[in-house]
């Protein structure tokens, strides 16, 4: 059951409102710094595995091959060579937007307990508005009373 609160006005609400504004916006930043966490981590496991598999063709080769050759074993090894290098560089860009994103994490917890303390002073200045308001009402009530008695009696 909602409380009947008119004429209850929260002085911080102005705020409030800011407030959970940015916290969206930071909602909404976070949403991408994770997306583009994502990708850079299917790139990097996609590289991976690309190293992965060209480790395995090079022992295949190796293996079947009863003379090695020498330009291929080259060729292997530079391709497994810029690969690493490539996954390495997409590593540390993975690394640098998992900072940004933690950042991002970071600040979102702060305004999300800023808020969270805003709405709960709001409940307490509404509280003390309803016992206010029932101490008027109680008071009020009272008054009626007195007069009432008073009026009998005169009568």
């Amino acid at each position: 059951m909602t409380k009947d609160r008119r004429g209850f006005h929260y002085a911080l609400d102005p705020v409030l409102k800011k407030t959970e504004w940015e916290m969206n916006d930071l909602f909404q930043d976070l949403a991408e710094h994770n997306a583009k966490v994502n990708q850079q981590q299917l790139k990097v496991d996609s590289l991976d595995q690309a190293i992965a598999s060209a480790r395995m063709d090079l022992m295949k080769q190796r293996q079947h091959a009863a003379i090695i050759n020498i330009d291929a074993q080259r060729m292997a090894h530079n391709y497994m060579l810029q690969i690493q290098r490539q996954q390495k560089e997409e590593s540390i860009q993975l690394r640098e937007f998992v900072v940004t994103r933690d950042e991002a994490q970071l600040k979102l917890n702060e305004v999300r307990k800023f808020v969270d303390n805003l709405e709960k002073n709001k409940e307490v200045v509404g509280n003390e508005f309803d016992q206010e308001a029932a101490k008027k009402e109680y008071q009020l009530s009272d008054d009626n009373w007195l007069q009432r008695m008073h009026w009998r009696k005169s009568t």
